[in-house]
């Protein structure tokens, strides 16, 4: 029987776009005959999602999280149980990074000596990131070895190469995978609500990031105060505290709205008209892939390979940065054709249905069966 260990190395959070890849990758190879083990960090949170391939027969090996590895006697014990995991036992091993360098790090940097086939995926990138030479040199080692490097984005290789000065072989572009069956013909936009049209966000509320503060004060000049929209953010993180409290100082209570986290993005989607994801570090986060699916037209900065599925004036619009000015003439340049949205919509049915893999784990089966 053939067999394969996902080593997920995602630490900062229980799950988010990388962990459903490899995820759906090990579901279809269960089915597919493989015997397929799951080596993770331990989350509370992260237990419930698994299941299913618990159930499935999947083996698991659960090392110690974030909060336990911060000194020195936890790292030790998340060597010792690494040293514990049979790698070279398996035909193949998935390495799964929440970012783009968690390979450089110890005490994953030299595991790939232990490893006899293996494929790395890469999610995210920071361009003002720095790099020593030494970790350049680990990642040259790892990547080099690697059947294959699997990125959710383009752009990832590109800052990789460019930046970096990494040689990068057996490049593969894959998205992750949407929440939701694709459906089977664009969904319309709903009919206007209370006046409003509805727009929404969907994305973890870490500013640094995602930017939500860029938009809420980009959002509060008295043109936009004046317009009939609604502004739903969708998701948790540490900084809801704070954008509540900058959505109250300038006014907005009755126009921007933090929603918590949703569990069911397919409806979600269904009740507005326009998507944004006005971020400063993305790669090709699901939320824009979800949205394509649902034919609604976007709202993105050009980061990351979004502007490669939002092309500007045809299914939305790129704003050039996460800034009040770059954000202000997207939104306004959206604004004025929202006549033209339910068009746009369509559109971006379209592209998602020519760029998106269908079956969606049939390719990276075959990567694994050659």
């Amino acid at each position: 029987m053939p067999s394969i260990l996902f080593l997920s190395l995602m630490n900062s959070d229980p799950w988010g776009g990388s962990e459903e890849q490899w995820f759906s990758f090990a579901q279809s190879l269960i089915q597919q005959g493989f015997q397929v083990s799951v080596a993770c960090h331990y989350w509370e949170g992260k237990i419930e999602r698994l299941q299913p391939l618990k159930d499935a027969g999947a083996t698991f090996y659960f090392l110690r999280g974030r909060t336990e590895t911060k000194n020195l006697y936890g790292k030790w014990v998340l060597k010792k149980q690494l040293n514990k995991i049979p790698f070279n036992t398996f035909q193949w091993v998935f390495v799964n990074q929440g970012g783009w360098k968690d390979i450089a790090h110890r005490p994953f940097n030299q595991l790939y000596k232990k490893l006899t086939s293996f494929i790395i995926s890469f999610h995210n990138y920071n361009e003002s990131s720095k790099l020593s030479l030494r970790k350049k040199r680990i990642m040259q080692a790892w990547v080099s070895k690697a059947v294959y490097n699997i990125s959710d984005a383009k752009k990832v290789f590109e800052v990789l190469e460019n930046q970096y000065h990494l040689d990068i072989p057996a490049q593969i572009v894959y998205p992750n995978p949407i929440s939701f069956q694709i459906p089977a013909q664009a969904p319309p936009l709903p009919p206007v609500q209370n006046g409003n049209f509805q727009w929404c966000m969907l994305a973890a509320l870490y500013t640094d990031r995602k930017a939500q503060d860029i938009l809420i004060q980009t959002l509060s000049s008295p043109k936009w105060k004046e317009r009939n929209w609604q502004l739903n953010l969708y998701g948790a993180g540490k900084d809801a505290a704070m954008l509540q409290e900058l959505i109250l100082q300038n006014h907005l209570d009755e126009k921007i709205f933090l929603k918590g986290h949703t569990n069911n993005v397919q409806a979600t989607l269904a009740l507005h008209h326009l998507v944004l994801q006005c971020t400063r570090i993305d790669a090709m986060p699901i939320s824009i892939s979800e949205a394509l699916a649902m034919a609604r037209p976007c709202v993105v900065t050009n980061v990351g390979d979004m502007p490669l599925w939002v092309q500007n004036g045809i299914n939305g619009f790129v704003c050039a940065s996460a800034t009040p000015e770059a954000i202000d003439i997207g939104l306004e340049e959206c604004w004025q054709k929202r006549n033209e949205w339910e068009e746009m919509g369509k559109r971006s049915f379209a592209i998602f249905k020519e760029k998106y893999p269908q079956p969606y784990s049939k390719s990276f089966m075959e990567f694994v069966n050659r």
